[in-house]
């Protein structure tokens, strides 16, 4: 049986993605908030922390967070059933742990636009982007004709180019520094190495895995008092430039992520062939509905309309649960499970809404924690069974979720450079429509120079 789940490759893709779109939208301050982080609004961009509210911007880091969770099983169970020891699993673990601090820091410290500062030349600036992309590319690909040590050795020598460019960047005055990194990677680092822990730990223990969630989720309530020894834990952090407790919230979207993938994989291995069985055509009604719900759930927490939001949820909840009772189970029992435990996440998450000031991606409050993981369930049930139906393979969104360390570089590091040698007013304003039509078309084009390198097969890999 196919391990690869695509529709868990479609909804990374769409985080991916999302994330390149959101960036690369010049900032109009004519356009909807709609199209920035609900705490950013225009006209003026300022952080306002209590400001409540999501938009699709929010959801992309969640979503991810949340497909990096549901791909475990699927990665680290393959390992493990094959015989694999243990403690090569979690020395892999660690490996890639550190991997990602690593490439965090590299991408916090050599932006193209910070050599505009120190380097005159549009052709130097881009000649240097582009060979630490290229360290990139030895530093994480995986090729298939060279044996384990030929590999190791590629990668060793893409780390020291990596080095070696950093050294440059901070000769020209970019200057590197070990505090500034890529929030989104470091995080992304601590949480692979800790939902993965986890994961193995309470492999054959859900409820061990479920008390770890909640003790989280309680945890992160306690510290939103000062002088509390809750705020002491949360807030601390042992090095400042590589760890932060309070980072670990997000295993709150990560560990139910786990179990949307062991749900996942038992549901295809009941199928017998995942890639050809039709869905029951009974739960496309409950799929459809669950999508309005993720839609609607997103609309109204934006517009603060709370009252008919929950209303509507719980109303949509209940016919859900309906049409899934007079379909039955059978074979289909792990989808259903699917879709109650998304509902669930997703009432639990707008019961709790008001704490903190009402739902923010940043800070992140624990109702923002349980509402995209909800969301995030339901997509991905959607997705699973559009996969099925209409028997899709390929795209340019399943080639990004399956390489999506090359997609997420793609735009800074290799599409935006190399558009600014013929495109010299790239950097500067746009119209309100112009404005949103940039970032579609950058994501667009790193899509496409993403999937080159996926249908030849060679993925960056930690």
């Amino acid at each position: 049986m196919n391990q690869r789940a695509l529709s868990l490759d479609i909804l990374r893709g769409l985080a991916i993605i999302g994330m390149i779109i959101s960036g690369n939208i010049a900032w109009n301050p004519g356009l909807s908030p709609w199209f920035f982080h609900a705490q950013t609004p225009p006209p003026d961009f300022a952080f306002n922390p209590d400001l409540p509210g999501i938009t699709w911007v929010d959801l992309v880091f969640p979503f991810f967070l949340f497909s990096l969770g549901a791909a475990l099983p699927f990665a680290l169970g393959r390992r493990l059933d094959s015989g694999e020891p243990l403690r090569s699993v979690l020395w892999s673990v660690l490996r890639r742990g550190v991997l990602l601090a690593f490439f965090a820091i590299v991408l916090g410290n050599s932006k193209i636009w910070d050599l505009a500062r120190t380097v005159s030349s549009g052709s130097g600036r881009v000649a240097m982007t582009l060979g630490l992309w290229g360290g990139f590319f030895l530093l994480f690909i995986r090729l298939k004709t060279l044996t384990k040590r030929g590999n190791n050795l590629l990668n060793l020598g893409g780390g020291v180019l990596c080095v070696v460019m950093m050294c440059l960047y901070d000769a020209v005055g970019a200057e590197f520094s070990i505090y500034r990194s890529d929030t989104i990677i470091l995080v992304l680092a601590s949480i692979v190495l800790a939902a993965s822990v986890i994961w193995v730990l309470t492999r054959h223990n859900l409820p061990l895995r479920i008390v770890l969630f909640l003790v989280l989720a309680m945890l992160k309530i306690g510290a939103t008092f000062p002088d509390t020894w809750q705020a002491a834990v949360w807030n601390s952090s042992p090095v400042e430039w590589l760890f932060r407790f309070r980072c670990l919230e997000y295993l709150i979207v990560a560990l139910p992520g786990t179990v949307a993938g062991e749900l996942l994989l038992e549901w295809r291995m009941r199928t017998g062939n995942p890639d050809c069985a039709k869905p029951d055509v009974r739960l496309w009604p409950v799929a459809v509905l669950g999508l309005g719900v993720v839609t609607v759930n997103l609309l109204l927490l934006f517009y603060r309309e709370l009252s008919w939001n929950i209303s509507l949820t719980l109303l949509s909840g209940a016919v859900m649960v309906g049409l899934l009772l007079r379909a039955g189970v059978g074979r289909e029992e792990p989808v259903c499970k699917m879709f109650l435990m998304g509902l669930l996440l997703l009432v639990l998450g707008l019961c709790v809404e008001p704490l903190q000031g009402g739902i923010k991606k940043d800070p992140a409050t624990l109702g923002f924690h349980w509402v995209t993981s909800g969301m995030a369930t339901l997509t991905l049930v959607f997705l699973e069974m559009g996969v099925r139906q209409f028997g899709i393979r390929r795209g340019l969104l399943c080639a990004c979720g399956q390489n999506p360390m090359i997609a997420y570089t793609a735009a800074a590091y290799v599409v935006l450079p190399v558009l600014s040698l013929f495109i010299p007013w790239l950097w500067d304003g746009y119209s309100e429509a112009g404005a949103v039509v940039r970032g579609f078309a950058i994501a667009l084009l790193a899509m496409l120079f993403t999937s080159v390198f996926t249908r030849r097969r060679l993925f960056w890999r930690t």
